[in-house]
Protein backbone atom coordinates (compact mmCIF):
# COMPACT_ATOMS: atom_id res chain seq x y z
CA UNK A 1 0.00 0.00 0.00
CA UNK A 2 1.60 3.16 -1.23
CA UNK A 3 1.34 6.58 0.99
CA UNK A 4 -1.84 7.77 -0.85
CA UNK A 5 -3.61 4.37 -0.92
CA UNK A 6 -2.50 4.68 3.12
CA UNK A 7 -3.88 8.10 3.42
CA UNK A 8 -6.93 7.56 2.33
CA UNK A 9 -7.88 4.41 4.13
CA UNK A 10 -7.21 6.86 6.61
CA UNK A 11 -9.95 8.80 5.99
CA UNK A 12 -12.36 6.27 4.83
CA UNK A 13 -11.65 5.34 8.83
CA UNK A 14 -12.53 8.54 10.17
CA UNK A 15 -15.35 8.91 7.83
CA UNK A 16 -17.16 5.11 9.02
CA UNK A 17 -16.38 6.52 12.73
CA UNK A 18 -17.84 9.48 11.73
CA UNK A 19 -21.15 8.19 10.50
CA UNK A 20 -21.31 6.01 13.41
CA UNK A 21 -21.49 9.12 15.96
CA UNK A 22 -24.98 10.08 15.37
CA UNK A 23 -23.99 13.38 14.42
CA UNK A 24 -25.84 14.47 10.59
CA UNK A 25 -23.23 15.08 8.13
CA UNK A 26 -24.31 18.36 7.11
CA UNK A 27 -23.40 19.03 10.67
CA UNK A 28 -19.86 17.94 10.62
CA UNK A 29 -17.54 21.33 11.46
CA UNK A 30 -13.90 21.66 10.18
CA UNK A 31 -11.30 23.94 11.48
CA UNK A 32 -9.93 26.06 8.13
CA UNK A 33 -6.58 27.05 7.13
CA UNK A 34 -3.91 27.38 4.12
CA UNK A 35 -2.77 24.13 3.31
CA UNK A 36 0.87 23.47 4.39
CA UNK A 37 2.52 20.62 4.75
CA UNK A 38 5.76 18.29 4.26
CA UNK A 39 5.67 18.20 0.46
CA UNK A 40 4.45 22.07 0.55
CA UNK A 41 1.07 23.51 -0.38
CA UNK A 42 0.18 25.24 -3.22
CA UNK A 43 1.31 29.08 -4.29
CA UNK A 44 -0.80 31.72 -2.20
CA UNK A 45 -1.57 35.24 -2.46
CA UNK A 46 -0.31 37.53 -0.10
CA UNK A 47 -0.48 41.76 0.72
CA UNK A 48 2.13 43.41 -0.93
CA UNK A 49 2.32 45.92 1.86
CA UNK A 50 2.14 43.36 4.58
CA UNK A 51 4.93 41.04 3.26
CA UNK A 52 7.16 44.28 2.62
CA UNK A 53 6.35 45.16 6.36
CA UNK A 54 7.91 41.48 7.41
CA UNK A 55 10.36 42.06 5.24
CA UNK A 56 11.63 44.57 6.83
CA UNK A 57 11.51 43.30 10.03
CA UNK A 58 8.83 46.08 10.97
CA UNK A 59 7.04 44.89 14.15
CA UNK A 60 4.14 47.48 13.44
CA UNK A 61 0.89 44.88 13.92
CA UNK A 62 -1.62 47.56 12.87
CA UNK A 63 -0.68 47.75 9.38
CA UNK A 64 -3.21 44.50 8.46
CA UNK A 65 -6.06 46.24 10.41
CA UNK A 66 -5.94 49.42 9.06
CA UNK A 67 -5.78 48.01 5.38
CA UNK A 68 -8.66 46.07 6.18
CA UNK A 69 -10.19 48.89 7.23
CA UNK A 70 -9.49 51.16 4.53
CA UNK A 71 -11.31 48.44 2.29
CA UNK A 72 -14.17 47.33 3.94
CA UNK A 73 -14.94 51.33 5.08
CA UNK A 74 -13.86 52.87 2.15
CA UNK A 75 -13.66 50.92 -0.50
CA UNK A 76 -9.71 50.91 -1.40
CA UNK A 77 -8.76 48.08 -3.29
CA UNK A 78 -5.90 45.62 -0.80
CA UNK A 79 -3.39 44.88 -3.39
CA UNK A 80 -2.46 41.48 -3.65
CA UNK A 81 0.82 39.47 -5.67
CA UNK A 82 1.33 35.72 -5.64
CA UNK A 83 3.70 34.80 -2.65
CA UNK A 84 7.21 35.51 -4.15
CA UNK A 85 9.39 33.90 -1.59
CA UNK A 86 12.25 31.91 -2.67
CA UNK A 87 10.58 27.87 -2.55
CA UNK A 88 8.26 28.97 -5.19
CA UNK A 89 10.93 31.05 -7.63
CA UNK A 90 11.14 28.21 -9.56
CA UNK A 91 7.45 27.38 -11.03
CA UNK A 92 7.01 24.30 -10.46
CA UNK A 93 3.80 25.05 -7.51
CA UNK A 94 0.70 25.89 -9.09
CA UNK A 95 -1.20 29.07 -7.05
CA UNK A 96 -3.86 28.35 -4.96
CA UNK A 97 -7.95 28.57 -5.47
CA UNK A 98 -8.76 29.98 -1.80
CA UNK A 99 -6.35 31.19 0.22
CA UNK A 100 -6.26 33.74 3.57
CA UNK A 101 -4.67 36.31 5.32
CA UNK A 102 -4.85 37.51 8.78
CA UNK A 103 -7.09 36.24 11.27
CA UNK A 104 -10.99 36.73 13.62
CA UNK A 105 -12.58 40.14 11.91
CA UNK A 106 -9.20 41.06 9.98
CA UNK A 107 -9.28 37.51 8.17
CA UNK A 108 -9.68 38.25 4.28
CA UNK A 109 -10.47 35.13 2.42
CA UNK A 110 -8.69 35.05 -1.27
CA UNK A 111 -10.84 33.37 -4.13
CA UNK A 112 -9.77 33.02 -7.84
CA UNK A 113 -12.15 33.41 -10.56
CA UNK A 114 -12.49 30.03 -10.75
CA UNK A 115 -12.73 29.53 -6.78
CA UNK A 116 -15.67 32.69 -6.96
CA UNK A 117 -17.76 31.09 -9.06
CA UNK A 118 -18.37 27.63 -7.16
CA UNK A 119 -18.17 29.36 -3.98
CA UNK A 120 -19.99 32.79 -3.81
CA UNK A 121 -23.41 31.41 -3.42
CA UNK A 122 -22.00 29.41 -0.10
CA UNK A 123 -20.44 32.53 1.43
CA UNK A 124 -22.52 35.75 0.27
CA UNK A 125 -24.66 35.63 3.46
CA UNK A 126 -21.88 34.86 5.76
CA UNK A 127 -19.33 36.80 4.22
CA UNK A 128 -18.33 40.53 3.88
CA UNK A 129 -16.93 41.83 0.52
CA UNK A 130 -13.31 42.87 0.48
CA UNK A 131 -12.29 45.31 -2.64
CA UNK A 132 -8.81 43.51 -3.43
CA UNK A 133 -6.80 43.88 -6.85
CA UNK A 134 -3.96 42.02 -8.37
CA UNK A 135 -2.01 43.12 -11.23
CA UNK A 136 -2.01 38.97 -12.83
CA UNK A 137 -4.53 37.69 -11.71
CA UNK A 138 -8.83 38.61 -11.47
CA UNK A 139 -9.03 38.18 -7.53
CA UNK A 140 -12.36 38.31 -5.11
CA UNK A 141 -12.02 39.05 -1.51
CA UNK A 142 -14.46 38.18 1.37
CA UNK A 143 -14.39 38.69 5.53
CA UNK A 144 -16.02 36.15 7.38
CA UNK A 145 -18.83 38.16 9.89
CA UNK A 146 -20.97 35.41 10.59
CA UNK A 147 -20.62 34.92 14.73
CA UNK A 148 -22.16 31.37 16.00
CA UNK A 149 -22.85 31.07 19.64
CA UNK A 150 -22.65 27.14 18.98
CA UNK A 151 -19.48 26.23 20.91
CA UNK A 152 -19.49 24.09 24.12
CA UNK A 153 -17.26 25.68 26.31
CA UNK A 154 -17.97 23.13 29.37
CA UNK A 155 -16.68 19.93 26.89
CA UNK A 156 -13.39 21.47 25.15
CA UNK A 157 -10.99 20.84 26.13
CA UNK A 158 -7.58 23.21 26.34
CA UNK A 159 -10.59 25.72 26.14
CA UNK A 160 -7.90 28.92 25.37
CA UNK A 161 -6.07 27.13 22.73
CA UNK A 162 -8.53 25.38 20.96
CA UNK A 163 -7.00 21.99 21.61
CA UNK A 164 -10.10 20.04 21.46
CA UNK A 165 -13.91 21.55 21.04
CA UNK A 166 -17.21 20.59 21.46
CA UNK A 167 -20.48 22.21 19.76
CA UNK A 168 -24.09 21.91 20.73
CA UNK A 169 -24.85 20.22 17.29
CA UNK A 170 -29.00 21.53 17.51
CA UNK A 171 -27.54 25.48 17.27
CA UNK A 172 -25.41 24.63 13.80
CA UNK A 173 -26.45 24.95 10.38
CA UNK A 174 -27.50 28.53 10.08
CA UNK A 175 -23.87 29.63 8.53
CA UNK A 176 -21.48 27.40 6.59
CA UNK A 177 -18.71 29.52 7.16
CA UNK A 178 -18.54 31.40 10.93
CA UNK A 179 -16.31 32.03 13.98
CA UNK A 180 -17.66 31.33 17.63
CA UNK A 181 -18.89 33.97 19.93
CA UNK A 182 -16.09 32.66 22.51
CA UNK A 183 -12.97 33.43 20.73
CA UNK A 184 -12.57 34.56 17.13
CA UNK A 185 -8.97 33.17 16.43
CA UNK A 186 -9.81 29.99 14.12
CA UNK A 187 -12.52 30.04 11.63
CA UNK A 188 -15.28 27.08 10.74
CA UNK A 189 -16.72 25.88 8.06
CA UNK A 190 -19.47 22.66 7.97
CA UNK A 191 -19.07 19.60 5.83
CA UNK A 192 -21.45 21.14 2.72
CA UNK A 193 -18.76 23.59 1.90
CA UNK A 194 -15.86 21.54 2.52
CA UNK A 195 -17.77 18.96 0.24
CA UNK A 196 -17.90 21.34 -2.62
CA UNK A 197 -13.98 22.10 -2.66
CA UNK A 198 -13.46 18.53 -2.72
CA UNK A 199 -15.69 17.97 -5.49
CA UNK A 200 -14.32 21.02 -7.20
CA UNK A 201 -10.73 20.17 -6.51
CA UNK A 202 -10.55 24.33 -5.43
CA UNK A 203 -6.60 23.98 -3.98
CA UNK A 204 -5.12 26.00 -0.95
CA UNK A 205 -7.23 24.89 2.35
CA UNK A 206 -6.71 22.73 4.71
CA UNK A 207 -9.69 21.33 6.66
CA UNK A 208 -9.34 19.08 10.29
CA UNK A 209 -12.08 17.58 11.36
CA UNK A 210 -12.91 18.92 15.00
CA UNK A 211 -16.52 17.96 15.72
CA UNK A 212 -17.46 15.14 16.13
CA UNK A 213 -14.53 14.51 18.00
CA UNK A 214 -12.46 11.75 16.72
CA UNK A 215 -9.93 9.83 18.55
CA UNK A 216 -8.05 10.90 14.91
CA UNK A 217 -9.15 14.16 13.36
CA UNK A 218 -9.55 13.75 9.58
CA UNK A 219 -8.07 16.62 7.35
CA UNK A 220 -8.83 16.95 4.22
CA UNK A 221 -6.75 18.89 1.94
CA UNK A 222 -6.76 18.46 -2.26
CA UNK A 223 -3.64 17.30 -4.24
CA UNK A 224 -1.33 20.03 -5.19
CA UNK A 225 0.06 18.70 -8.43
CA UNK A 226 3.87 20.25 -9.20
CA UNK A 227 5.46 20.60 -12.29
CA UNK A 228 8.24 18.03 -12.54
CA UNK A 229 11.64 19.23 -11.38
CA UNK A 230 13.78 19.25 -14.62
CA UNK A 231 17.36 17.96 -15.23
CA UNK A 232 18.47 21.44 -15.02
CA UNK A 233 16.81 21.96 -12.10
CA UNK A 234 17.93 19.90 -10.02
CA UNK A 235 19.60 21.13 -7.01
CA UNK A 236 23.57 21.13 -6.63
CA UNK A 237 23.01 20.68 -2.88
CA UNK A 238 26.42 21.64 -0.70
CA UNK A 239 29.34 19.16 0.38
CA UNK A 240 28.33 17.22 3.74
CA UNK A 241 30.38 16.56 6.74
CA UNK A 242 29.95 15.29 9.71
CA UNK A 243 33.40 14.69 11.01
CA UNK A 244 35.02 16.25 14.07
CA UNK A 245 38.29 15.94 15.99
CA UNK A 246 38.28 15.93 19.96
CA UNK A 247 40.25 18.39 21.64
CA UNK A 248 41.80 18.50 25.19
CA UNK A 249 39.68 21.77 26.67
CA UNK A 250 43.02 23.35 28.44
CA UNK A 251 42.89 26.56 26.90
CA UNK A 252 39.36 27.54 27.98
CA UNK A 253 40.53 29.25 31.35
CA UNK A 254 42.16 31.62 28.94
CA UNK A 255 39.07 32.31 26.68
CA UNK A 256 36.17 32.09 29.22
CA UNK A 257 37.57 32.73 32.62
CA UNK A 258 37.74 30.01 35.89
CA UNK A 259 35.79 28.08 36.57
CA UNK A 260 33.16 27.72 34.60
CA UNK A 261 29.66 26.36 36.40
CA UNK A 262 26.57 25.04 35.90
CA UNK A 263 23.49 27.07 36.83
CA UNK A 264 21.78 23.59 38.16
CA UNK A 265 25.25 22.49 39.89
CA UNK A 266 25.25 19.98 37.80
CA UNK A 267 28.56 17.65 37.95
CA UNK A 268 29.58 18.13 33.96
CA UNK A 269 32.96 17.22 31.99
CA UNK A 270 34.04 19.36 29.81
CA UNK A 271 34.95 18.17 25.99
CA UNK A 272 35.44 20.30 22.67
CA UNK A 273 35.11 18.77 19.08
CA UNK A 274 36.93 20.73 16.20
CA UNK A 275 34.59 21.10 12.95
CA UNK A 276 35.92 21.64 9.74
CA UNK A 277 37.50 25.34 9.21
CA UNK A 278 34.65 27.72 8.45
CA UNK A 279 35.58 29.26 5.03
CA UNK A 280 34.32 33.25 5.14
CA UNK A 281 35.54 34.64 1.61
CA UNK A 282 33.65 37.38 2.53
CA UNK A 283 34.87 38.31 5.93
CA UNK A 284 30.86 38.95 6.87
CA UNK A 285 29.87 36.28 9.32
CA UNK A 286 25.95 35.51 10.26
CA UNK A 287 24.62 33.37 13.31
CA UNK A 288 21.37 32.06 13.22
CA UNK A 289 19.24 29.45 13.12
CA UNK A 290 20.05 27.91 9.53
CA UNK A 291 17.55 25.07 9.17
CA UNK A 292 14.53 27.39 9.54
CA UNK A 293 15.48 31.01 9.46
CA UNK A 294 17.75 33.59 8.34
CA UNK A 295 19.97 36.07 10.20
CA UNK A 296 21.88 39.63 9.41
CA UNK A 297 26.11 39.64 9.60
CA UNK A 298 27.39 40.73 12.27
CA UNK A 299 28.69 44.68 11.66
CA UNK A 300 32.26 43.78 12.34
CA UNK A 301 34.23 42.29 9.46
CA UNK A 302 36.91 39.57 9.15
CA UNK A 303 39.88 39.18 7.10
CA UNK A 304 38.93 36.73 4.36
CA UNK A 305 40.09 33.10 5.20
CA UNK A 306 39.34 29.76 6.35
CA UNK A 307 39.00 29.75 10.39
CA UNK A 308 38.92 26.68 13.29
CA UNK A 309 35.52 26.11 14.61
CA UNK A 310 35.09 24.48 17.71
CA UNK A 311 32.23 23.12 19.72
CA UNK A 312 32.67 23.02 23.73
CA UNK A 313 30.26 20.23 25.51
CA UNK A 314 29.28 19.94 28.86
CA UNK A 315 29.29 16.31 29.63
CA UNK A 316 26.45 15.69 32.31
CA UNK A 317 26.15 13.33 35.12
CA UNK A 318 24.01 10.98 33.17
CA UNK A 319 26.17 11.11 29.54
CA UNK A 320 23.78 13.92 28.42
CA UNK A 321 26.00 16.61 26.30
CA UNK A 322 24.99 19.53 25.74
CA UNK A 323 26.54 22.10 23.41
CA UNK A 324 27.67 25.10 25.42
CA UNK A 325 29.66 27.37 22.81
CA UNK A 326 30.21 27.69 19.67
CA UNK A 327 33.49 29.30 19.05
CA UNK A 328 35.62 30.33 15.86
CA UNK A 329 39.46 31.34 16.09
CA UNK A 330 40.31 34.17 13.74
CA UNK A 331 43.80 34.72 15.17
CA UNK A 332 46.08 34.00 18.15
CA UNK A 333 46.76 36.19 20.75
CA UNK A 334 45.12 37.19 24.45
CA UNK A 335 41.71 37.98 24.55
CA UNK A 336 41.52 41.34 26.44
CA UNK A 337 38.13 41.20 26.31
CA UNK A 338 34.60 39.81 24.94
CA UNK A 339 32.29 42.55 23.36
CA UNK A 340 28.36 42.39 22.13
CA UNK A 341 28.20 41.37 18.76
CA UNK A 342 25.83 43.72 16.72
CA UNK A 343 24.36 42.81 13.60
CA UNK A 344 23.64 45.16 10.57
CA UNK A 345 20.90 47.37 11.23
CA UNK A 346 20.86 46.86 14.92
CA UNK A 347 18.43 49.46 16.52
CA UNK A 348 20.99 52.31 17.69
CA UNK A 349 24.96 52.50 18.57
CA UNK A 350 24.00 52.68 21.58
CA UNK A 351 21.85 49.54 22.29
CA UNK A 352 25.00 47.57 20.46
CA UNK A 353 27.43 48.09 22.73
CA UNK A 354 25.01 47.67 26.02
CA UNK A 355 23.13 44.89 24.81
CA UNK A 356 23.96 41.54 22.90
CA UNK A 357 21.97 40.31 20.29
CA UNK A 358 20.19 37.59 21.00
CA UNK A 359 18.51 35.11 18.05
CA UNK A 360 16.23 32.94 17.97
CA UNK A 361 16.47 29.19 17.65
CA UNK A 362 13.21 27.56 16.81
CA UNK A 363 14.37 24.19 15.40
CA UNK A 364 16.72 23.47 17.99
CA UNK A 365 19.67 24.01 16.23
CA UNK A 366 22.40 27.13 15.99
CA UNK A 367 24.93 27.82 13.10
CA UNK A 368 27.43 30.05 11.54
CA UNK A 369 28.20 30.92 8.30
CA UNK A 370 29.91 33.18 5.67
CA UNK A 371 27.08 35.82 4.42
CA UNK A 372 27.31 34.68 0.87
CA UNK A 373 26.93 30.67 1.99
CA UNK A 374 23.55 32.23 3.78
CA UNK A 375 22.37 33.36 0.87
CA UNK A 376 23.27 29.88 -1.58
CA UNK A 377 21.50 27.78 1.34
CA UNK A 378 18.61 30.27 0.69
CA UNK A 379 18.31 29.56 -2.89
CA UNK A 380 18.16 26.03 -2.47
CA UNK A 381 14.66 26.53 -0.98
CA UNK A 382 12.16 24.04 -2.03
CA UNK A 383 8.55 23.40 -1.39
CA UNK A 384 9.70 19.88 -0.71
CA UNK A 385 12.41 21.16 1.81
CA UNK A 386 14.81 18.92 0.36
CA UNK A 387 17.90 20.78 1.79
CA UNK A 388 16.32 20.65 5.20
CA UNK A 389 15.64 16.95 5.25
CA UNK A 390 19.46 16.36 4.02
CA UNK A 391 20.46 18.60 6.69
CA UNK A 392 18.02 16.41 9.40
CA UNK A 393 19.81 13.43 8.00
CA UNK A 394 23.39 14.42 8.03
CA UNK A 395 23.30 15.44 11.28
CA UNK A 396 21.80 12.53 12.61
CA UNK A 397 25.03 10.57 11.44
CA UNK A 398 26.77 12.62 14.16
CA UNK A 399 23.98 12.28 17.09
CA UNK A 400 25.01 11.75 20.23
CA UNK A 401 22.91 12.06 23.31
CA UNK A 402 22.20 15.16 23.02
CA UNK A 403 23.71 16.86 20.52
CA UNK A 404 24.68 17.15 16.36
CA UNK A 405 26.27 18.79 13.88
CA UNK A 406 26.86 19.18 10.16
CA UNK A 407 29.22 20.86 8.17
CA UNK A 408 28.29 22.29 4.65
CA UNK A 409 30.90 23.66 1.65
CA UNK A 410 28.64 26.07 -0.33
CA UNK A 411 29.97 27.97 -3.57
CA UNK A 412 30.15 30.79 -1.68
CA UNK A 413 31.89 29.61 1.62
CA UNK A 414 30.51 27.01 4.08
CA UNK A 415 28.23 27.03 7.19
CA UNK A 416 27.89 24.97 10.17
CA UNK A 417 24.75 23.63 12.09
CA UNK A 418 24.94 22.32 15.52
CA UNK A 419 22.54 21.52 18.27
CA UNK A 420 22.18 24.92 20.65
CA UNK A 421 22.44 24.03 24.52
CA UNK A 422 19.13 22.75 25.49
CA UNK A 423 17.58 23.54 22.34
CA UNK A 424 15.17 26.20 20.80
CA UNK A 425 15.22 29.93 22.90
CA UNK A 426 17.71 32.94 22.30
CA UNK A 427 21.51 32.95 22.61
CA UNK A 428 23.92 36.16 22.07
CA UNK A 429 27.32 36.27 20.49
CA UNK A 430 30.23 37.87 21.11
CA UNK A 431 33.87 38.36 19.56
CA UNK A 432 36.91 38.21 22.13
CA UNK A 433 39.39 41.40 21.08
CA UNK A 434 42.72 42.00 21.72
CA UNK A 435 44.16 45.05 23.42
CA UNK A 436 44.13 46.67 20.05
CA UNK A 437 40.12 45.91 19.53
CA UNK A 438 41.53 43.34 17.41
CA UNK A 439 39.20 40.16 16.59
CA UNK A 440 40.43 36.93 17.71
CA UNK A 441 37.16 35.09 18.16
CA UNK A 442 33.71 34.76 17.83
CA UNK A 443 31.17 33.31 20.10
CA UNK A 444 27.75 31.87 20.43
CA UNK A 445 26.66 31.32 24.49
CA UNK A 446 23.77 28.63 24.34
CA UNK A 447 23.17 29.10 28.00
CA UNK A 448 24.67 26.03 29.53
CA UNK A 449 27.28 26.94 31.89
CA UNK A 450 28.17 30.79 33.56
CA UNK A 451 31.37 31.95 32.63
CA UNK A 452 33.44 34.34 34.61
CA UNK A 453 34.28 36.39 31.36
CA UNK A 454 30.85 37.12 30.10
CA UNK A 455 30.52 40.88 29.68
CA UNK A 456 26.99 40.87 31.09
CA UNK A 457 28.34 39.57 34.33
CA UNK A 458 31.13 41.64 34.59
CA UNK A 459 29.28 44.69 33.51
CA UNK A 460 26.70 43.74 36.83
CA UNK A 461 29.93 43.51 39.00
CA UNK A 462 30.76 46.71 38.70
Amino acid sequence: MNKNERQQAIHDEMERRAALCGIPPERHVYKIGNHHSDEGGPRTFVPVEEVRRLDADNDDRTLWPALMARAMEDGEPIELEPDNCRVFRDGRTPLADICSWGHGGDCLLILTERAHGVLAPLLENVCRPVPVHCATARLFGYCPTAVEDVLDAAHSQGFSLMRQVAFFTERLGNAVLFRTAQIDYHIYALQPLVSVAQEQKLTGFRYELVWPQLPMPRVVTVEVKKRPRSASEKLRLPRFSNKAQELKSDLLGDLLGTPLTSDEEDSFNLVTYRLPDLAVPSGSIVAADLVLSQGKPFVRKVKPGHYPLTLVAARLANNDERIAFAIIHFAKGRIARWENAAIEGAASEKRRHVEPHFYGVDSGNGGFCDAGAQESLLNLADPESTLEKHIEQEMAKAYRHTRHWVHMETDRGSAAVFSAGYGDGAYPSYFGVDAAGGPLALMTDFGVLDWPRDPAVAGNMH
